[in-house]
């Protein structure tokens, strides 16, 4: 069987990676800047958009381990 994960909000500057069978916390992510889209959860990667000061940053992580695994510029 395999696992599905979802990420929600933790706190303003932290997401919680979710066993959506369990419920239990896996891990989180960090996140620099205000969260301006996401999280969204596509098979075993996670996307988030951050803006820092007027500088737009995507992020890329894979689940259920919460590695930055890409960024780009937005």
């Amino acid at each position: 069987m395999s696992k599905i994960f979802s990420v929600t909000l933790g706190s303003d500057k932290r997401l919680n990676i979710i066993d959506v069978v369990s419920g239990r916390i896996m891990n989180n992510i960090q996140i620099t800047g205000r969260l301006i889209n996401g999280p969204i959860v596509v098979g075993d990667k996670c996307t988030i958009v951050t803006d820092n000061n007027g500088n737009r940053r995507g992020y890329v992580h894979d689940l259920p381990s919460g590695r930055l695994s890409q960024t780009y510029q937005v």
